[in-house]
């Protein structure tokens, strides 16, 4: 499955501003992050934005990709998470039986559950991963560190099935990380990590 049709479908540049923290002005104006501007310079359009100081310019998923230092995939990504955007394809559940629909829906929030914990452990995993990067090659490795160098690959691996064209490969992966408790534990990372910066900790501190 392509995510950037689906997102930028679903998600406007205005959209993803708002949600970003970003004061929207007037004519739907707005201070450039991508330059040191000082007075409203960027436009958001329905479609696209443009920054007629720096000339920055693309689309939402161009916009994200640039925020969060991201590539477009990972971008599309991370906007289909925050914003609970469905990842399956549009299916013809109408023409099923009843209980194939109930079927055919609850694969889809598995699915869309996968995708939501996924994105923002790999988001966390990669901060860590930057955060307590070893200064020397001989300086011993801290916990958090060796976790995402260790875990980064196979979250990457999980969510490219999760996006992949063969809905058997998405359902089948939704499934196995559900039924192995996989993302529970993913989810319980999460919600501790949000825990501790609710409380002004550090969830990046050193394990």
């Amino acid at each position: 499955m392509n995510p950037f049709p689906i997102v930028k479908a679903a998600v406007t540049v205005k959209d993803a501003a708002v949600f970003y923290g970003m004061k929207v002005g007037r004519s739907n104006m707005m201070i450039c992050p991508f330059h040191d501007d000082h007075h409203p310079s960027l436009k958001l359009y329905p479609d696209h934005f443009h920054c007629f100081g720096c000339h920055a310019s693309g689309d939402v998923i161009t916009f994200v990709g640039r925020l969060f230092n991201l590539t477009p995939y990972e971008a599309a990504r991370k906007i289909m998470a925050d914003f609970h955007i469905d990842p399956t394809a549009p299916s013809s559940a109408a023409a099923l039986p009843m209980g194939e629909q109930l079927r055919e829906a609850e694969l889809k929030c598995q699915g869309t559950r996968c995708v939501r914990a996924l994105v923002r452990f790999e988001n966390l995993l990669k901060k860590e991963q930057e955060q307590y990067a070893p200064a020397t090659m001989d300086e011993p490795w801290n916990d958090r560190f060796a976790r995402a160098c260790n875990a980064l690959p196979q979250i990457s691996q999980y969510l490219d099935d999760l996006f992949d064209a063969d809905i058997t490969v998405r359902q089948e992966t939704a499934y196995d990380l559900i039924s192995s408790g996989e993302i529970e534990r993913i989810e319980k990372i999460l919600a501790q990590e949000r825990k501790e910066k609710s409380h002004g900790e550090d969830p990046c501190r050193a394990a």
